[in-house]
């Protein structure tokens, strides 16, 4: 009998459709292998220099320094427990980063407390 069903190779290439679809670019693995600039190893799960680049995209307002701080925190585990870890990450994701708070430098600004996607 003929699987009806949909290949793996099937569900990757209609995954990367529908990403792409949301502004994602795929790339090969040699580019983001230890030595590249983006990893030092192939366990490091977090690509820094990517994960940095988009906080300072998504929060241009927002001191370097704290964008620092709430990547140390957003990359630090919790736990050993992956689902945990997985649910932690997956909230910052829906709902935004509300770990640190900071205030702009003019007092004509108002303050601003979190910083959010």
């Amino acid at each position: 009998m003929k699987n009806a069903g949909m290949s793996e190779a099937d569900w990757e290439n209609y995954a990367l459709e529908v990403l792409g679809e949301r502004g994602w670019t795929p790339v090969p693995g040699s580019s983001i292998a230890p030595g590249s600039g983006e990893r030092q190893s192939w366990d490091d799960l977090v690509l820094a220099p990517r994960l940095l680049d988009a906080l300072r995209r998504l929060n241009p307002d927002v001191p370097g320094v704290y964008l620092q701080q709430a990547y140390a925190d957003i990359v630090a585990p919790r736990s050993n427990d992956p689902i945990s870890e997985n649910h932690r990450v997956h909230d910052w994701l829906v709902g935004g980063y509300r770990g640190i708070t900071w205030r702009r430098s003019s007092a004509a600004d108002p303050p601003r407390s979190k910083i959010d996607n």
